[in-house]
């Protein structure tokens, strides 16, 4: 990989952030169904998610177009956020996590505390990824 840092976009907008709510159109999600170089006899886009947001209790609720409604409770987040990352672009790899610990290792003598930080920010990125070849 370069040394030049890959632009990725923010997952969401300031706003979105503000109300920690996604909303897609039915445009955009209709042009990924069309588009994806998969398509299946029982494939149905008002399936889709169409909303993400987070409740007063801290479930992540998905909602579909044709508005059913999963909440995600904290304890399955976790999952949540390993496949939901897997495969993807703005994902964490296995390089990364040992990047992290190389760059720990290496900035441990003269700053101990970094050091910590990037091992917990690696452990938790590793936590997120599937075993070793699979």
């Amino acid at each position: 990989m370069s040394d030049r840092a890959r632009e990725i976009p923010a997952a969401l907008t300031p706003e979105q952030w503000q109300d920690v709510d996604y909303r897609q159109s039915a445009s955009a999600i209709d042009a990924w169904a069309k588009g994806k170089a998969e398509r299946r006899q029982s494939d149905d886009a008002t399936e889709y998610v169409a909303q993400m947001g987070i409740t007063y209790d801290d479930c992540v609720t998905l909602m579909s177009r044709a508005h059913d409604r999963v909440a995600v409770p904290p304890p399955a987040r976790h999952a949540l956020a390993a496949l939901a990352m897997h495969r993807q672009p703005f994902g964490v790899t296995e390089q990364d996590v040992s990047a992290l610990r190389q760059a720990a290792d290496e900035v441990a003598e003269h700053t101990p505390d970094a050091a910590a930080r990037l091992r917990d920010l690696a452990a938790r990125l590793a936590s997120l990824l599937p075993p070793a070849g699979a």
